[in-house]
Order: structure tokens, then C-alpha cells, then sequence
């Protein structure tokens, strides 16, 4: 019995040094590709994001991560100020990738709300400008990938602005990599095309 007792019991330490070192060998990191939104991508303030990812491993993905944050100092990422609004922050990890070499994730479960309750308890908007989006992915093994994109939150998407000249109708698809650009008309433009096209 006692011999019996031996040999399981080895058997089960053997097989626990074989499952670590297959672990240990896996140092492949998984891959992120096809993401949407896009490096320089404008996210409406008020909306869902659309988020579109594929990921993929050699053995078996665990999670993958969203984190969003501004970047309104250029990578310094020292604390926004402002009295009038409210830099908009979303840390989230979903699991529901595990066990799978291969994975599309596509949803909308991401919202920017259009005002946020700040740290002296009032509720403000939330601030256009320049913000990171990253994308982490982490496979059993614990390797770890991260993808960063440089988006862009605006009140006004602009590849609906519509402008139009002389009577030609132009749609102005904007990137906003480093400044948040918006398209107004004012009186006066109105004046001078008018005089022109008299």
C-alpha cells in the first residue's frame, strides 16, 4: 500500500514539473491586429465606441484589456485640470476569450457619456481633445501584447460635417492626430460668397 501511496504520488509530481515547464516554454506573445478605432480616429463624446479587434495566440488566450485615458500633455500624463469639464478615463478586462487560439472581438459596449461627475461631486462634460486608447492581450502563459492608438474625442463627428461652396456639396472626413479642428461658417463668409457668386 504504502509503495502504491509512493508511486501516485511521484506520478503526480511528475506531472506537475511537466505542466509547469510547458508553461515556462510558451514565451510567445499573443498578436493584436485589424483595430478599430484606428490610430487617429475621432470618437463622438455621447456615443458607443466601436470596438473591433483580432487576437490570436500559438497556445490559448486569457483576456484582453481596454484602457483609455487622456493624453492632453503629450505623454507626461500628469492630472488634467479644469474647472469647466472632466477628462474621461475607462479601465475594463474581458475573459471571454479564454481557452481560444483565435478570437474577433466586435462590440459596442464601450460608452462615452456626455458629462461625468468630478471630484468635488458636480457633474461636468466630459473634455474634447487628445486621448490614448490601449488594447492589452494576454495569452494562459501570462506573455502580454500592447497596442496604443492616439484618438481624439469631439462633440461633432466630422466626417458628418457637410460644406458647401458656391453650391458644390463637400464631405470633409477630418483625422484629428494633434488638434481637435472644427469646421464653422460665419456670417461673413456667407457674405463674401454671396458677392462672388453675384
Amino acid at each position: 500500500m504504502k509503495k502504491n501511496f509512493l508511486f501516485v504520488l511521484s506520478l503526480f509530481v511528475v506531472l506537475g514539473f511537466a505542466s509547469c515547464s510547458s508553461d515556462d516554454n510558451d514565451t510567445e506573445k499573443p498578436v493584436i491586429s485589424n483595430i478599430e478605432p484606428a490610430d487617429g480616429d475621432v470618437l463622438v463624446i455621447g456615443e458607443k465606441v466601436h470596438l473591433e479587434i483580432d487576437l490570436s495566440d500559438n497556445e490559448e488566450l486569457a483576456s484582453y484589456k481596454i484602457d483609455i485615458h487622456n493624453n492632453f500633455d503629450n505623454h507626461e500624463h500628469s492630472k488634467a485640470s479644469s474647472s469647466d469639464s472632466i477628462a474621461f478615463s475607462f479601465v475594463k478586462t474581458w475573459t471571454d476569450i479564454h481557452g481560444q487560439k483565435n478570437a474577433h472581438v466586435h462590440h459596442h459596449e464601450i460608452e462615452i457619456p456626455k458629462e461625468m461627475m468630478a471630484s468635488d461631486g458636480i457633474l461636468k462634460p466630459v473634455r474634447e481633445g487628445k486621448y490614448h486608447f490601449v488594447i492589452y492581450c494576454l495569452d494562459e502563459a501570462g506573455n502580454e501584447s500592447v497596442l496604443s492608438r492616439n484618438v481624439c474625442y469631439h462633440i461633432q463627428n466630422p466626417k458628418e460635417v457637410t460644406t458647401t461652396i458656391l453650391g458644390i456639396a463637400t464631405n470633409k472626413s477630418v483625422k484629428y492626430i494633434k488638434e481637435v479642428v472644427s469646421f464653422r461658417f460665419t456670417a461673413s463668409f456667407y457674405y463674401i460668397c454671396a458677392c462672388i457668386m453675384h
